[in-house]
């Protein structure tokens, strides 16, 4: 592959767009980058920290209310993507030399997306469990 201008050989990253979604307090910022073939998603910004679980009952049982409508907001925008997929399968049906690139930016798109939802879901499963950890503490404690 070529450098694409680049003097060192390695291909540039290009910002397509960017995304951001908020919930309560919790906001995230997605950037879909592009890179010679591949398209992916990076988290620009996530707020709070995604590591964040909080320090005590109240405070986890608060991040996970928010961090699960973020996620039903970002569900919400699955068939935005799957739309991005089809118009990339048209343009790669007219046009058949670039049906290659076209095919191969689906399918990284798709991988990207499938990864950023596993990684935000199991970050709920964390805060459940979280939330749940702090109640029991609270319980014992008492």
């Amino acid at each position: 592959m070529s450098g694409e201008g680049n003097p060192t050989g390695q291909l540039s990253t290009t910002t397509v767009s960017s995304v951001a979604i908020q919930a309560g307090e919790c906001r995230i910022v997605i950037a879909v980058l592009k890179s010679g073939e591949l398209v992916q998603l990076q988290v620009a910004e996530a707020v709070p920290n995604l590591l964040e679980i909080g320090e005590s009952h109240d405070e986890a049982k608060k991040l996970l209310q928010d961090h699960s409508a973020l996620l039903y907001k970002i569900k919400a925008l699955e068939d935005h993507v799957w739309d991005l997929l089809c118009e990339a399968d048209k343009t790669a049906e007219q046009n058949k030399d670039q049906s290659q690139v076209y095919d191969a930016m689906a399918l990284t798109l798709k991988e990207a997306w499938d990864a950023l939802i596993l990684v935000l879901e199991k970050r709920r499963n964390l805060l459940q469990m979280a939330a749940e950890f702090f109640g029991i503490a609270l319980q014992v404690c008492a």
